[in-house]
C-alpha cells in the first residue's frame, strides 16, 4: 500500500514540476506545434487547436484523476481544508452554477469557470503536494533556471533582434490581430519593441518577471553558491521587465522593492492597540477600499492621457490609458443594465474563446465578476480578501521566519494589483505563484507550525 502511494506522490509531483517548467513556454511552444503540424499536412482545426492550447489544463485534470485515486486508497484527503480552501470551493460553485444559470451555454461554462476560477484549482494541486524542505527549494531552483534564457530572450527582443523575428514563430507583425493562439506584436512608440519573449504578450511576460524577480530576491541567496549571481539575475530580470514597458508591474516592483529595503532599517513596528485586537477585519477592510480606488483610477488615468495625448508616455500612454478608460465604461454601462449579472464568460479574455464574435474586456477581474455575476460579487471578493488575508497572518503568527511569508505576501499583493488593470487572474506568473503557495500551506505553513520552516 506505502509503494502504491510514493508511486502516486511521484506522479503528482513530477506532473507539477512539468507545468511549472512548460508555462512559461506554453504559448511560444503553441505557436511551434501549429507550424509543425502544418508542414506535416496535417489540418489544423478549432478542435485540435483547442487541444494544443488546453495542455495545462489536460495535466491539471490527470493530476487531480491521480489526488482522486490516491485519497480513495487512503480513504481520507490529501489535505485538511482551511476556510480559505472551503471559500474557494464555494466562490467557484456559485459561479458555475449561477452564471452558468444566467448564459445556459456550455462553451460559456467552460471557458468562464477556466478564466475566473481555474487558477485556483492549481493552488489546491499544490496544496496535494507532499515535499521536503531540499525538494521545495530545488523546485524553485528549476524555475529560475528555467527563466534565464526566457529573460535574454525578452531583453534581446528589445535591444537587438529585429522587429518581424517573432513571425518565425507564428507571431503576428501588427497590433491589430486578437485571441488565440496568434497575439499581437506590440510596440512603445512608433518603432520600441515591447519584450514579451515566450509569451502571448508583454503584459502577460512582465507579470512572469515580477514573479521570478522576487523569487531570485528571497531564494538564490540559498540556491547558488556564487553570491554575485544574485544581482546578476535580478538585473537581468529587472531589465526584461523594463523592456515590456508594462507600467502596472514595473511600478508595483520598484514601490515593493523601496519597501522592502525601508523595511530592513524598521524590523519592529508596533501597532496600534485596535489593530492588534481586530488585525484580520480592519486589513481586509484596508484591502477593499483599496482595490475599490485602484479599479476605478483608471476613469482619471485614462482623461489625464487624452488631455497630454502623447503616445510615447510611459505612466500616460494615451492610446493604452484610452482603451482603458473606454472599456470600463462599457463594463459600467453593462453592470447599470443588468446588475445582477450577464453571465459567465460574458466578460473578459473567455470573450474571445466562446465563438460569437463579441469581446467585452474590462481588463480588470473585479469589474469582469461584477459584469458576469451582478453585484453580489462585491461579498465574495470581501470574503476572499478576508479568508486570503487571515490565512496569511495564522502564517506570520506560526512561522519561525518570515521570508516565505513575505515572498507570499508581495507576491499575491502584485496578482490583486494586477487584475485591476489587466486580464492577469489566469496567467503564467499567478499560476507559479499560486502552486508554491498551496505547496507551501501544506508542507511547511499551518499543519507544522512553523517547526519545519523553510
Amino acid at each position: 500500500m506505502k509503494k502504491i502511494i510514493n508511486y502516486f506522490n511521484k506522479y503528482i509531483y513530477s506532473i507539477v514540476v512539468l507545468i511549472l517548467i512548460l508555462v512559461p513556454l506554453g504559448t511560444i511552444l503553441i505557436q511551434l506545434s501549429r507550424i509543425a503540424l502544418w508542414r506535416l499536412g496535417i489540418p489544423v482545426g478549432d478542435k485540435t487547436i483547442f487541444v494544443i492550447t488546453a495542455w495545462k489544463e489536460i495535466l491539471l485534470v490527470i493530476a487531480f484523476v491521480l489526488v482522486t485515486l490516491k485519497s480513495l486508497i487512503e480513504k481520507k484527503l490529501p489535505f485538511k481544508l482551511n476556510r480559505f480552501d472551503i471559500f474557494i470551493l464555494v466562490f467557484s460553485l456559485f459561479g458555475l452554477i449561477y452564471g452558468g444559470f444566467l448564459i445556459r451555454k456550455i462553451n460559456y461554462i467552460v471557458f468562464g469557470f477556466r478564466y475566473d476560477f481555474l487558477v485556483l484549482f492549481y493552488y489546491f494541486l499544490g496544496r496535494s503536494i507532499r515535499i521536503s524542505r531540499n525538494e521545495f527549494l530545488n523546485l524553485i531552483k528549476k524555475i529560475i533556471y528555467v527563466a534565464i534564457p526566457i529573460m535574454i530572450f525578452g531583453a534581446l527582443q528589445t535591444l537587438i533582434l529585429p522587429r518581424g523575428f517573432m513571425q518565425i514563430f507564428g507571431y503576428s507583425n501588427t497590433v491589430s490581430i486578437t485571441g488565440n493562439p496568434l497575439p499581437p506584436y506590440h510596440l512603445f512608440g512608433d518603432h520600441i519593441v515591447r519584450a514579451m519573449s515566450t509569451f502571448a504578450g508583454p503584459n502577460s511576460f512582465a507579470f512572469y518577471c515580477v514573479a521570478v524577480f522576487f523569487l531570485i530576491w528571497f531564494f538564490a541567496d540559498r540556491i547558488f553558491k556564487n553570491k554575485y549571481l544574485k544581482y546578476l539575475l535580478l538585473a537581468l530580470t529587472f531589465l526584461a521587465l523594463v523592456f515590456t514597458f508594462s507600467r502596472t508591474y514595473i511600478i508595483a516592483t520598484i514601490v515593493i522593492s523601496f519597501v522592502l529595503l525601508i523595511a530592513k532599517y524598521f524590523k519592529k513596528i508596533h501597532a496600534p492597540a485596535y489593530f492588534r485586537k481586530y488585525p484580520v477585519i480592519i486589513l481586509t477592510v484596508l484591502s477593499f477600499i483599496f482595490l475599490i480606488v485602484v479599479n476605478l483610477s483608471p476613469f482619471a488615468i485614462g482623461r489625464i492621457a487624452k488631455d497630454i495625448n502623447n503616445e510615447n508616455s510611459f505612466l500616460f500612454r494615451a492610446n493604452s490609458s484610452e482603451s482603458h478608460l473606454f472599456m470600463r465604461e462599457l463594463a459600467i454601462k453593462g453592470i447599470l443594465e443588468h446588475p445582477f449579472g450577464h453571465g459567465i464568460a460574458t466578460s473578459g479574455l473567455a470573450t474571445t474563446n466562446v465563438g460569437e464574435g463579441v469581446v467585452t474586456n474590462p481588463e480588470s477581474w473585479f469589474f469582469q465578476l461584477v459584469f458576469e455575476y451582478g453585484i453580489l460579487v462585491f461579498i465574495f471578493v470581501f470574503a476572499l480578501l478576508y479568508f486570503l488575508i487571515g490565512l496569511l497572518y495564522n502564517i506570520y503568527n506560526k512561522s519561525v521566519e518570515k521570508t516565505f511569508f513575505i515572498f507570499f505576501l508581495i507576491n499575491i499583493a502584485c496578482i490583486f494589483w494586477a487584475i485591476s488593470f489587466l486580464p492577469a487572474w489566469y496567467e503564467v506568473g499567478s499560476i507559479i505563484v499560486w502552486i508554491l503557495f498551496g505547496i507551501y500551506i501544506s508542507n511547511f505553513g499551518e499543519l507544522n507550525h512553523g517547526k519545519k520552516e523553510i
